[in-house]
């Protein structure tokens, strides 16, 4: 389920709970990928999740809305862990 963080703003990322090592640093509680998902005139999705974590997002979107109604997309940049569920 989404977590609503304001009005007409939800987070729909995923957490990584078994990630111990991310670039040169450890992650020994694991890692959260942050995708928000804002609802208004427009649907906007910023960011995705890791790939391996696609259905959990997609869940969390279909909590809120119907994926299909999405009007934007924004990536914050191309690694993985933002547009790795493209």
């Amino acid at each position: 389920m989404a977590l609503r963080i304001a009005d007409s703003v939800y987070w729909v990322g995923a957490v990584d709970w078994n990630l111990r090592f991310c670039g040169s640093y450890t992650t020994p509680l694991g890692t959260s990928y942050n995708a928000y998902l804002l609802v208004d005139r427009k649907t906007v999705l910023v960011d995705t999740v890791k790939g391996t974590h696609t259905m959990e997002m997609v869940g969390r979107i279909k909590s809120v809305v119907d994926p299909a109604k999405i009007d934007y997309f924004i990536v914050n940049h191309a690694e993985l862990d933002h547009a790795g569920a493209f």
